[in-house]
């Protein structure tokens, strides 16, 4: 991808939210993003949203700087259907990533 400030979001296998980091390569720093408890594939825009805006926060704690993730990465289980990863990319599309900022794909090992 090259970038340098990138959002991950690992769905799981019950469509909820395992996890969500930003990694600043630039600092070479892993921050671990709290999301509210619940969040699930239904309100997957809302999730996205949450998580970019939890990131541009952590940039502004380590840097100083207000700083917009430069791409997204969402994980999620490779048994999920066609349906299930087309919400991921329209989450991604409505919080303003193109498709060549944002990688979605399938994890072999469930993370639940």
């Amino acid at each position: 991808m090259g970038n340098s400030l990138v959002v991950t979001i690992d769905f799981g296998a019950h469509s909820a939210v395992v996890a969500a980091t930003v990694t600043d390569y630039d600092r070479g720093r892993v921050e671990v993003l709290p999301l509210p408890a619940g969040t699930a594939l239904d309100r997957a825009d809302e999730t996205v949203h949450d998580a970019i805006t939890r990131a541009v926060a952590a940039s502004a704690r380590s840097g100083g700087v207000l700083t917009a993730p430069d791409a997204l990465v969402l994980t999620h289980p490779q048994d999920w259907a066609a349906d299930q990863v087309a919400v991921l990319h329209a989450a991604s599309a409505a919080a303003g990533y193109s498709r060549n900022a944002t990688v979605v794909r399938s994890r072999r090992d469930p993370l639940t």
